[in-house]
C-alpha cells in the first residue's frame, strides 16, 4: 500500500500545472521593451513546425513553440489550453536561472567561483565535502552521491524522494547530507539536488528571508521585464531551483536574450557579469571525462547550461549539423530552450512527454535549417 501511495503521489506531482493552480506573480514592472512581431508568422516557411512538433499522431504533447530571431517573433503557436499569457512549468530549465542568480550573488559578495561552499554552509564542513566549490556545484561535479531519474525506478531515485516524498522539507540540506562518492571536480553527475543546495547556499548570504525571497525579482525578473514568474520554495524557504519555476514562453525568451547579449540587457544595464556568462558556456572537463548512460551523453555541460561543443577526446558534436555555439536549457518531459547566439535566435518548445519520445535534436536541427533559410 505504501508503494502504491508513493507512486500515486509521484504521478500526480509530474502533471503540468495550469495557471489557476499556480498563480503568476505580477511584479508590477512597466515594460519599456518588448518583442516585435513584424512580418508574416506561421507561414509556409515554418510548415515543419506544424508537422513535427504539433502533429496529432505524435507520442508526445507540445503545448508551446516560440521562435525568435533578431528580437522578432517569427513563429508562435500554443495548444492544450496554453496561450502566450499562460505560464508553463519549466522543469530543469529552472536550473539555468539558478545559475544566473549564483553568478550575480558571487559578484556582489566579491567571492571567487572557487570559493568553498563549506565556508557558507556548516553541514558541508566534513571530510572531502569541505573542499567542494561553487564551481563544482555549477558544473555538477561535487562528487556527492545522487540518482537522477524519474519514470524508470522512482523508488531508488533521490530526485523523486527530494521533490515529492520524504525530503521536500529542506531539499538543499537533503543534498548536503549525501555521502561523498568522489573527490570534487573528478566526475560529472547530473543532480537536481546540487541546484537546490546552491539555492540554500544563496539563502545563507542574506540576513533575512524577505531579502532572499525578493532577490530573483530584484536582480533578474524585474530588470528583464519578466512579469509572469512564479518560483516555488520548499518548506525551509529555499527556492526549488531544480524544477519549480513557471513563466510564459515570451518571458522565458527574455532570459535567453540576456545570455545572447552576454549578460547585458540594455547598453547601460549589465544584469549578470559578462565574465560569468562567458565562463558558463565553457565545457566543464568532467562532462567530457565521465561516461553517461543518458540521452544527454554526447552533450557537454557548463554552469547549468547544456552545450553543443565537442569534447577534445570525442571530436563529436551532440547535435551534428548545427553550430557549435548552440547552448541549451533543457527540462524533464521535453522542455527546451535552444539559443543560437550568432544567429541571435531563440527557440523554445514546452510540453509533456513522460515517455521521452520527443526527438529534441531533430527538432533543433529543423529549427536551425529554417533559421538559415530566413
Amino acid at each position: 500500500m505504501k508503494a502504491q501511495i508513493y507512486l500515486l503521489i509521484f504521478m500526480m506531482s509530474t502533471m503540468t500545472y495550469s495557471q489557476d493552480q499556480v498563480p503568476s506573480n505580477e511584479a508590477g514592472n512597466e515594460k519599456v521593451w518588448d518583442w516585435t512581431t513584424s512580418g508574416p508568422m506561421n507561414d509556409k516557411k515554418w510548415a515543419g513546425q506544424e508537422s513535427f512538433a504539433f502533429h496529432s499522431k505524435r507520442k508526445w504533447q507540445t503545448d508551446a513553440v516560440l521562435i525568435i530571431k533578431d528580437d522578432n517573433i517569427v513563429y508562435e503557436k500554443y495548444a492544450h489550453g496554453f496561450t502566450q499569457n499562460k505560464p508553463h512549468r519549466l522543469w530543469s530549465i529552472s536550473k539555468s536561472f539558478a545559475s544566473a542568480l549564483i553568478g550575480k550573488r558571487l559578484s556582489q559578495k566579491g567571492w571567487p567561483i572557487i570559493k568553498k561552499a563549506s565556508e557558507v554552509l556548516e553541514e558541508l564542513n566534513k571530510p572531502i565535502k569541505k573542499n567542494i566549490t561553487f564551481r563544482d556545484f555549477l558544473q555538477m561535479s561535487s562528487g556527492l552521491a545522487w540518482n537522477e531519474f524519474y519514470e524508470g525506478n522512482p523508488f531508488e531515485s533521490h530526485v523523486v524522494d527530494m521533490l515529492y516524498i520524504e525530503n521536500f522539507k529542506d531539499m538543499g540540506l537533503f543534498t548536503a547530507t549525501r555521502e561523498a562518492r568522489a573527490r570534487p571536480g573528478k566526475i560529472f553527475n547530473y543532480s537536481s539536488g546540487e541546484t537546490n543546495l546552491l539555492m540554500k547556499l544563496l539563502k545563507q548570504t542574506f540576513p533575512t528571508q524577505e531579502e532572499y525571497d525578493n532577490y530573483p525579482w530584484d536582480v533578474l525578473f524585474n530588470p528583464l521585464g519578466i512579469t509572469t514568474a512564479t518560483w516555488e520554495q520548499d518548506q525551509a524557504g529555499n527556492f526549488v531551483g531544480s524544477s519549480y519555476l513557471f513563466m510564459t514562453t515570451r518571458d522565458l525568451a527574455r532570459f535567453g536574450r540576456l545570455y545572447i547579449k552576454k549578460g547585458q540587457w540594455n547598453k547601460d544595464k549589465q544584469i549578470i557579469p559578462q565574465n560569468f556568462v562567458t565562463d558558463s558556456l565553457k565545457v566543464a572537463p568532467t562532462s567530457c571525462q565521465t561516461y553517461r548512460k543518458a540521452k544527454t551523453d554526447s552533450l557537454t555541460y557548463g554552469y547549468h547550461w547544456w552545450l553543443n561543443q565537442e569534447c577534445p577526446e570525442k571530436k563529436k558534436r551532440s547535435v551534428p549539423g548545427v553550430t557549435k555555439e548552440l547552448f541549451m536549457a533543457l527540462g524533464h518531459q521535453g522542455q527546451v530552450m535552444a539559443i543560437f547566439p550568432k544567429e541571435k535566435a531563440i527557440a523554445i518548445r514546452l510540453g509533456a512527454d513522460k515517455l521521452e519520445k520527443f526527438d529534441r535534436n531533430s527538432w533543433i536541427k529543423k529549427v536551425y535549417k529554417e533559421l538559415e533559410a530566413h
